[in-house]
């Protein structure tokens, strides 16, 4: 049973129909771990796990952003906000 429930983020993330919430939500279910919710999918990750999740992530948002300017203009794709971050 989980105490207290923090939501960190919670995000609309297209318009798509599909069969479940068009959200992306990340809960701290303080002391116990992580779920991140995402359309049909639920992970409940430790800390831990959450925290070396989060930084595979961070690399790969680099790496998609340094692949991403290599590319002519009008090869870039801008869907859910990728590369337009700064």
């Amino acid at each position: 049973m989980n105490i207290m429930v923090i939501e960190l983020a919670h995000r609309k993330i297209g318009t798509q129909p599909v069969r479940h919430k068009r959200s992306l939500k990340i809960e701290d279910n303080v002391g116990e771990c992580i779920h991140i919710h995402y359309r049909n999918l639920r992970l409940d990750l430790s800390i831990n796990d959450f925290l070396a999740f989060a930084d595979q992530v961070a690399i790969a948002d680099g790496k998609l952003k340094a692949m991403a300017a290599s590319l002519p203009p009008e090869r870039r794709r801008r869907r859910w906000g990728l590369f337009t971050r700064s």
